[in-house]
């Protein structure tokens, strides 16, 4: 399991990559200055910069799951305790909602007849 995501850190991702990182290298050289480091250590730094954003995208994504997954499970058991305090409720919303589908696919498929 990876390690949970510092919110702050989630902002600007570029933080946690080393001094003298890609980030510096490519800012350098959209500006035309000569970096002065080989193209060996460029390829290296660039290849740690992309370990690195593979990492923390990785790491975004899984707080996204856990949170989506909170929300559902929140979800789920906030409509199953209102069905149990208001059954009589539960089960006209459940009938009216299987009626209305009930319509439109007869609706629809009444005009595929013609």
């Amino acid at each position: 399991m990876r390690r949970r995501v510092d919110p702050k850190a989630v902002a600007c991702p570029w933080q946690r990559l080393p001094v003298g990182s890609a980030t510096e290298v490519l800012a350098r050289e959209s500006k035309g200055e000569p970096t002065m480091e080989p193209m060996s250590e460029k390829k290296g730094t660039m290849t740690r910069a992309g370990n690195a954003m593979d990492e923390f995208i990785g790491d975004v994504r899984e707080q996204a799951r856990g949170i989506k997954q909170q929300y559902i499970d929140r979800g789920w058991a906030q409509t199953r305790d209102y069905a149990r305090e208001n059954p009589g409720k539960t089960i006209l919303i459940a009938a009216g909602v299987g009626t209305g589908i009930g319509l439109v696919l007869g609706a629809i498929l009444a005009r595929r007849r013609f």
